[in-house]
């Protein structure tokens, strides 16, 4: 990768930390490893406690969903009806003790 490459993926980082784990050209999520997981974790667990909850979900899904666009589509793209339905389906899918936040186990 030379140095352009590079300070594309460092800008597109900074802008969508999600990006980085998809495909380029068919935009699907990579497999992740454990190392890769913990990063996408601790990075939306801003406060440290160990779960993904309010604020924290919200910047996870957002970056999730325009992440899956090949235009540079920012976070601002998925208005605030649909992201109240996506985070209702998340936590109906994950959060299995029905407590309102996503611990790391949950995943």
């Amino acid at each position: 990768m030379d140095a352009q490459q590079q300070q594309k993926v460092h800008i597109e980082k900074a802008q969508n930390f999600m990006r980085q784990y998809r495909d380029p050209e068919s935009r699907e999520l990579k497999k992740l490893s454990a190392n890769q997981f913990m990063d996408v974790w601790s990075h939306y667990d801003g406060d440290g406690n160990g779960y993904i909850e309010g604020t924290e979900l919200d910047g996870f899904l957002k970056e999730f969903v325009s992440s899956a666009n090949t235009s540079d589509l920012g976070p601002e793209s998925l208005t605030d009806e649909m992201l109240v339905e996506l985070k209702a389906c998340f936590m109906e899918a994950y959060d299995d003790n029905q407590d309102g936040k996503i611990d790391i186990r949950e995943v």
